[in-house]
């Protein structure tokens, strides 16, 4: 049972926490606890700081339940549990990697928990291959020594069986994570940002991962992702190097017809990982056994993304994914710089909520702007000149020019807002608005949101036409002035009344308005 489980369910278990001394020291997640052997403090930040360090799994597991547990998933590693490799205690299975099997172990020279992947048995004519794999994947792994790089601390053989002892991340893997269903967007963003920044730096190191996947990507409880599993590792400088390996279903087109790996084959991974995070599937699953249906099965199928577009997902997202996965090399990404920049826009942003009181000063000043440029209108309706001109129809003519006019004026403001994104009250309060995203507003949305945000002013500018409407002037005018009245008081109600300190107009645009603070 993890920690976020037990406080889900209200409880405060005790923990087995290997201190420093190599002591095991019953403690809890809110109180920490104390050393009998050597007096050292235990502080519940240690506990919440990395987890899977420190504390062991809890006190009702035995090494007995382990066993069994591991017997049920694979027969031989429940022969593994208690084994000693070296200064490494195997002490419970985790999963599968690439190349063999992954254990929970202690390290007893360091006092800490670290992951072991022990390599899996082949034929004796392969094993040197294997072995040479296992060590290529640990020296390539630890030579990038990254946050979001999973870290090597040893490699050896043990009796004849090679093995790698890694950092041990609590969360698991991103494919145990999307199990249930696809993660929110906020948690994919914020992933794929790590996910490249790791391949970035991987590639500085002159190394292509090759086998990008949701079984390679650690994640841990805190939201940290690593990237691991270099086994499928191939220089980037060397762009004709042979050999080819990774998952069919994250394979890009191009290696399936034999071209050697690239930046963008990778890229290639990276979108299908991020699909399968975002939609819970494969974007374009291969069908059949062999390379040559497997080709076929990309050559006939199209990207198909849901219809309707979710709307808690960006539109921007759907035309990042579909460059990372087009069927051409050319096609993709150039630089893992440009993926950054693409996600760093579309990467959900958590701005403070504008209070109440700036928000109704910024409004009150950008009515005050639309009313004063409605003054040299109503003063050039009153020239003596017009009168002359339109003679007996004067009436008639000043109302219909004076909506004309004053309908452009907010045809002008509102596609001034819309561009710049911004009106003059916003920003002289240091306000902004941006989506449910938290991003910027496209410009059919930000226009949107102000025709409803100055809807008083439209109907207002219709009242002058109103009144030269024959026998129905006075109602219809009459009705303008009530509309306008009810929809003030119904904006200014939701915004001072709801605890979300949303108007009106936010929920029917789907905004919010937040402190500039860029």
């Amino acid at each position: 049972m993890s920690l976020d489980a037990t406080r889900e369910l209200g409880v405060d278990p005790n923990f087995w926490y290997r201190c420093l001394c190599g002591n095991e020291v019953s403690v809890t997640p809110s109180s920490g606890g104390t050393c009998e052997k050597c007096r050292r403090h235990i502080s519940p930040e240690v506990l919440r700081l990395d987890s899977a360090l420190s504390v062991t799994i809890n006190q009702i597991h035995s090494l007995q339940t382990n066993a069994a547990s591991a017997d049920a998933d694979d027969s031989t590693a429940a022969k593994w549990i208690g084994r000693r490799m070296g200064h490494f205690e195997i002490i419970e299975p985790l999963g599968q990697g690439g190349m063999g099997q992954v254990y929970r172990a202690l390290d007893h020279a360091l006092q800490r928990y670290v992951a072991v992947k022990v390599l899996r048995r082949g034929k004796s004519n392969d094993a040197d291959q294997q072995i040479e794999l296992l060590l290529q994947e640990a020296i390539a792994q630890a030579r990038v020594n990254h946050p979001n790089v999973a870290t090597i601390y040893h490699v050896s053989r043990d009796g004849g069986d090679p093995f790698l002892a890694m950092e041990l991340v609590d969360g698991g893997t991103l494919a145990g994570r999307i199990k249930d269903g696809p993660l929110p967007f906020s948690d994919i963003a914020a992933i794929a940002i790590q996910i490249v920044v790791a391949l970035k730096v991987s590639l500085q190191f002159d190394i292509i991962h090759g086998d990008i996947k949701p079984n390679n990507l650690l994640i841990k409880k805190s939201g940290e992702v690593k990237l691991s599993d270099f086994g499928m590792a191939r220089s980037a400088s060397q762009d004709d190097e042979p050999g080819m390996g990774g998952t069919p279903n994250y394979l890009a087109p191009e290696l399936l017809q034999g071209e050697p790996p690239s930046v963008q084959s990778d890229m290639y991974a990276l979108g299908v990982t991020l699909f399968e995070l975002t939609f819970g599937r494969i974007p374009v699953p291969l069908s059949g056994s062999t390379f040559k249906e497997w080709i076929n099965s990309h050559e006939n199928s199209s990207l198909e993304f849901p219809k309707p577009w979710p709307e808690n997902i960006p539109t921007g997202w759907r035309s990042l994914l579909s460059k990372l996965l087009a069927k051409s090399p050319a096609d993709r990404f150039s630089t893992y710089d440009e993926v950054l920049a693409q996600l760093n826009l579309l990467q959900p942003k958590r701005s403070p909520s504008a209070r109440r009181i700036p928000r109704l000063v910024a409004a009150g000043l950008d009515y005050l702007i639309i009313l004063l440029l409605w003054i040299p209108v109503l003063v050039f309706m009153q020239l003596r000149p017009l009168r002359w001109t339109f003679a007996a129809n004067w009436d008639w003519a000043v109302g219909w020019l004076a909506t004309i006019l004053t309908l452009l004026t907010l045809v002008a403001y509102t596609f001034m807002v819309s561009t710049w994104k911004q009106s003059v009250g916003r920003n002289l309060m240091q306000l902004r608005v941006v989506n449910r995203f938290g991003l910027t507003p496209s410009t059919r949305l930000m226009a949107t949101r102000t025709v409803f945000r100055m809807l008083p002013l439209w109907l207002l500018a219709l009242v002058p036409a109103a009144g030269q409407s024959g026998a129905i002037s006075l109602p219809f005018s009459v009705g303008l002035w009530l509309l306008t009245l009810l929809w003030l008081i119904a904006d200014l109600a939701t915004l001072l009344l709801f605890r979300t300190g949303k108007s009106l107009h936010d929920y029917l645009a789907g905004t919010r308005v937040v402190w500039d603070t860029r």
